[in-house]
């Protein structure tokens, strides 16, 4: 037979304290006790090699010491950034992260949904989850609400129509920007590599492409943008039928770095120079995009920091009193992530 597990009464009993105080120190609670006391209880769990039962914790409070993540697939840099900022953040506080990939499939993203829904995790992180069917949105709205009633936090870090708490990036500003930091290198024939058009986020990338082409007084060039994954093999594709289709261009930007790194091995191919011949811009800064050649121009987004927010965010409604209210009161909150661009080696200037 094997011994018997310590439990909660053994450790009171030998610090000479009630379950109760036990209970609190171990459990961190805000009820005060001396530390002297907190002493005792520390040196009897020592002692015992006692471990909470976390089952038995979970099921009393209905949730579970579990986060769920839903990422478009985690072997893109990006997704695995994020994943990682959120799970170095939920370890840190005694939860476990759980990630199912979702290939941006609408009826398996809301499968992803009732998964953790049934297995009564306190929050989600729903990424690459931005898409642009509305009868994905209203099944979305409706499992979220239920997410919602059950004291489930859900944070979106895209583009949402759904109510829900969003830490996002400005899609619009990202695509402005990059074709901005173009334009002031003297590039007029500018063509945009952007994602499947069943995203938002493609098409807010492409909305700020076209704003700085207006703003410059440059005219938009529909035979200049293409449409793609979002992936390397993406932007191999769609730079090789920009360069087959013939349209001049001195520059590129491609929506995500992924596709950047695509469109370099496309260039290579056909012995186009970069940044010599043609220049090339980024977004994401996601790891490779300094170590690729040329080293990338891009523009950094906190793809790891985005990660650690989402969980706070999850963990502050986890540690209140009145889940219901704090859900009500995070429904509406939006925060946009800072965004800076890192000069590289993939640009050359017109003049």
């Amino acid at each position: 037979m094997p011994d018997r597990r310590p439990s909660l009464e053994d450790v009171a009993r030998l610090a000479g304290v009630s379950i109760t105080t036990a209970s609190r120190v171990i459990n961190g609670s805000a009820h005060p006790v001396s530390e002297q006391t907190r002493r005792r209880v520390l040196k009897a769990v020592a002692t015992l090699d006692y471990h909470p039962d976390a089952l038995a914790r979970n099921l009393k409070r209905q949730l579970t010491q579990t986060i769920g993540a839903v990422v478009h697939d985690i072997s893109d840099s990006y997704y695995s950034e994020v994943v990682r900022g959120a799970e170095d953040h939920a370890r840190r506080h005694g939860y476990v992260l759980m990630v199912s990939n979702a290939y941006r499939i609408g009826e398996r993203i809301l499968s992803c949904l009732r998964t953790f829904r049934e297995h009564r995790a306190a929050g989600v992180v729903l990424a690459g989850s931005d898409l642009t069917d509305r009868g994905h949105w209203h099944e979305m709205q409706r499992q979220v609400e239920s997410m919602q009633r059950q004291g489930i936090v859900v944070v979106g870090l895209a583009t949402q129509k759904v109510r829900m708490p969003c830490i996002r990036t400005d899609n619009v500003a990202i695509g402005r920007m990059m074709t901005e930091y173009l334009l002031g290198k003297g590039h007029r024939r500018i063509a945009f590599v952007s994602g499947p058009q069943a995203i938002f986020t493609s098409h807010e990338r492409h909305q700020g492409y076209r704003e700085a082409l207006e703003r410059a007084q440059v005219a938009y060039d529909p035979r200049l943008v293409v449409w793609d994954d979002f992936t390397k093999e993406g932007g191999f594709r769609a730079a090789t039928r920009l360069i087959e289709a013939g349209p001049p261009f001195t520059a590129m930007f491609a929506s995500n770095d992924e596709m950047a790194i695509g469109a370099l091995l496309a260039f290579r191919t056909r012995g186009i120079r970069v940044p010599q011949d043609v220049s090339l811009v980024g977004s994401n800064d996601i790891p490779l995009a300094r170590y690729s050649y040329p080293p990338l121009t891009t523009l950094r987004v906190p793809m790891y920091d985005m990660g650690v927010q989402a969980v706070e965010l999850i963990l502050q409604v986890a540690a209140g009193r009145d889940r219901a209210k704090a859900i009500r009161d995070l429904q509406d909150f939006q925060h946009f992530v800072p965004l800076q661009i890192v000069e590289r080696d993939s640009v050359a200037s017109m003049a």
